[in-house]
């Protein structure tokens, strides 16, 4: 019998992945969606919609009736609501009776409180979940590869020649992809034998901040710089392009990663890969399947 997974957030650049991995490993998919609109690609791909809002917990209670897992993600807010939102989802798929729910924080969260909200509100929310009872599988990712092709990315990587991040030339992470993070989650909602388990997941390589500029270089076959965009003007470039406080939030996360005496983003998967095998994505390999790089 196929299973049924509840997926929040599946009309963003990280659901829809999710949404098509689980859709071509044979699950039955519900969507939470807002807006029909939004969603009518995937529902003639084969998903289910359910109306509803992480607000409005009479709508969550329908979207979780019949649902075997949950797939969750929250939206990127920087205020207690995000934790309502994780708490509503959280109680919702308790009262239906769910076998697990996997939680993608978006982000690598510390197991502390750092005092930056971007963290510490996920922190909240895994530390609801697991004084929650419900069956769960923590998936913390590194940063995205996607953030390199961002609006405010692409045209200085392809008419400068530079890449451009807020992070020193040396700064190494294991930067993954959002179709890699959608494999672990598949990976983890197929195995509820791991649940109560978290799992720190990133990409194949260790890479310097500089590196990345030297894997668009390989890949593109041309000159391309590393430009560590100090975090002042990178607040004031975020703010600008999405407003406040969301790029002073930003900042403070990135602020907080690059000043811990090891970076906490370089990762090493042997014993993750073990329990969810993902075939990862090289950098270089990312950079030629996106159509904003292509010459």
């Amino acid at each position: 019998m196929q299973k049924r997974v509840l997926v929040y957030g599946a009309t963003g650049v990280q659901g829809g992945p999710v949404v098509s991995q689980l859709l071509k490993a044979g699950f039955t998919v519900r969507l939470l969606v807002r807006d029909r609109h939004k969603a009518e690609f995937w529902q003639q791909a084969g998903a289910e919609l359910a109306f509803g809002d992480l607000g409005d917990h009479p709508s969550l209670e329908k979207a979780n009736r019949d649902v075997d897992r949950v797939f969750l993600q929250l939206p990127l807010e920087f205020t207690e609501t995000v934790f309502e939102y994780g708490r509503n989802a959280i109680e919702a798929a308790q009262e239906a009776g769910v076998e697990l729910l996997v939680f993608n924080t978006s982000v690598l969260v510390p197991e502390a409180k750092t005092g930056v909200k971007a963290l510490d509100l996920k922190h909240d929310v895994e530390c609801y979940l697991r004084e929650s009872g419900l069956p769960y599988i923590i998936l913390r990712p590194t940063f995205y590869m996607e953030n390199l092709a961002a609006p405010w990315s692409i045209p200085s990587i392809m008419q400068q020649g530079t890449v451009a991040y807020p992070m020193p030339s040396d700064f190494c992470a294991s930067w993954i992809s959002v179709e890699d993070m959608a494999a672990y989650v598949v990976q983890a909602l197929k195995n509820p034998e791991l649940a109560d388990s978290v799992f720190n997941i990133g990409g194949p390589e260790v890479l310097a901040a500089e590196d990345i500029a030297k894997k668009f270089a390989h890949a593109l076959n041309r000159q391309i710089d590393y430009y560590p965009i100090p975090l002042n003007q990178f607040e004031e470039q975020i703010n600008a392009v999405i407003g406040e406080p969301v790029g002073t939030e930003i900042t403070a996360l990135y602020r907080w990663f690059v000043t811990q005496p090891q970076s906490p983003a370089a990762l090493n998967l042997d014993s993750v890969l073990q329990k969810l095998p993902v075939q990862l994505t090289p950098m270089k390999d990312w950079i030629h399947k996106k159509d904003c790089f292509a010459a």
